[in-house]
């Protein structure tokens, strides 16, 4: 049976999901993608670091100790081959694109996740020069960026449930920094008149669901035909 869809000239809206680890992005963008695409929109999902030989290579290096400034340009490499592969010709082809992390997530985990200040000051430098001179032109600006929150004590509960227990970036140490550095970058992305909302992911992935529904819901327009969620 032939597929058919809707074809649109309007460009479609990139969608982020941030937040520390945790905080559920994953079960919240496979339900955002599946809510959509049941209401009409046409949806591709997708995720950073990708799993292109490029990110592959950023998070193998990442779980061996490479230095921050290589790990910072490894991910921005991934991140400009995937917004040239995935994510601008889905937006042109007219679908909302939900992504898993995006440039926030290389701010706060590449820069506020390590411990002295000196590293702080000069690698956040760096991933903001090589990712936010690119912004707009290069790189497209979310239309939207969701973060989730919880309580510390929340993030390391659900990550020592889980089945392959934390990483050296899950300790409780990192997570804390990592939550406080989305607190800061939340302030600055406002200040830089980004669209940001803020949820409570302290609740049933159903309740957040729906909060992020709602966030979401404000930024898009009208359903456009499809159906099965990308990704």
């Amino acid at each position: 049976m032939t597929r058919t869809r809707t074809r649109t000239s309007a460009r479609g809206k990139l969608i982020v999901l941030e937040g520390p680890d945790g905080t559920g992005k994953s079960t919240q963008a496979a339900m955002l993608c599946d809510r959509l695409t049941r209401e009409g929109y046409a949806v591709h999902r997708t995720a950073e670091p990708t799993n292109s030989s490029i990110g592959t290579t950023a998070r193998q290096m990442a779980r061996q100790g490479a230095s921050s400034d290589v790990l910072a340009l490894l991910f921005a490499a991934d991140r400009y081959h995937h917004v040239a592969t995935e994510i601008e010709p889905a937006l042109a082809a007219g679908k909302h694109v939900i992504c898993e992390r995006y440039i926030p997530s290389s701010i706060v985990y590449e820069s506020y996740a390590v411990q002295d200040a000196p590293t702080v000051a000069r690698y956040g430098w760096n991933v903001e020069q090589i990712n936010g001179e690119m912004l707009g032109e290069v790189l497209p600006t979310p239309d939207i960026t969701v973060v989730l929150e919880a309580p510390l004590s929340v993030l390391v509960q659900r990550i020592v449930g889980r089945k392959d227990g934390p990483d050296a970036m899950q300790t409780e140490d990192v997570l804390g920094r990592v939550r406080n550095g989305y607190d800061v970058f939340v302030r600055h992305a406002r200040i830089m008149l980004w669209n940001v909302a803020v949820v409570d992911a302290d609740t049933t992935p159903v309740s957040l669901g729906t909060d992020v529904y709602v966030a979401v819901r404000r930024v898009i327009g009208g359903p456009q035909k499809e159906d099965a969620c990308e990704g």
